[in-house]
């Protein structure tokens, strides 16, 4: 029901700025995850694709990626709203919130083993250094939470093991804006 809402507020967002200059934006990141001590660093990649507007600095999309723990590959698709402010000629801040579903599609499930997605979370701070044109290198830092879990059947001794992950990583970016 939520991500539902969420959509309808989205619609409405963009039905309220029908009359201003919309624009489509492309920000694409290649990041690290880093957290607990003794972990390995684990690597990301994401295309946030929307509309901005000009007037207000706002943006607002959808985005994809792919994120590759140590227990499963798993592929975040979210809804996502950008806030660009500070702008200046040649720099501008922004802030910015990821919230969808991370999907297991990647990972090869059999009967014995098998993966269930979970909610991902993703709120971050950067900075856009302008590149000429609409271009813009990027870098942020943030916060990244996904939570999955992991099935296993155990036909020999007739047991389901389930063990559930939460992942609370800070993440650093670097990518294009267009």
């Amino acid at each position: 029901m939520k991500y539902y809402s969420f959509i309808i507020m989205l619609f409405a967002f963009v039905s309220a700025t029908e009359a201003q200059h919309l624009k489509y934006t492309n920000q694409t990141e290649l990041g690290i995850l880093l957290g607990q001590e003794g972990t390995r660093p684990i690597f990301n990649l994401k295309s946030f694709n929307g509309i901005k507007v000009n007037a207000i600095g706002f943006e607002a999309g959808i985005s994809a990626g792919l994120d590759t723990y140590k227990e499963a590959t798993i592929m975040p698709v979210s809804l996502g709203l950008r806030y660009v402010f500070l702008k200046e000629e040649n720099m501008s801040a922004y802030l910015g919130f990821d919230g969808g579903y991370g999907l297991d599609w990647l990972e090869n499930e059999t009967e014995e083993n098998q993966l269930k997605g979970g909610i991902m979370v993703n709120p971050a701070a950067g900075i856009r250094l302008n590149a000429g044109g609409s271009a813009s290198i990027h870098f942020s830092l943030g916060f990244k939470s996904q939570t999955f879990s992991t099935y296993r059947n155990e036909t020999t001794y007739l047991y389901i093991q389930k063990d559930e992950y939460k992942y609370n990583r800070m993440v650093l970016n670097v990518g294009l804006t267009f």
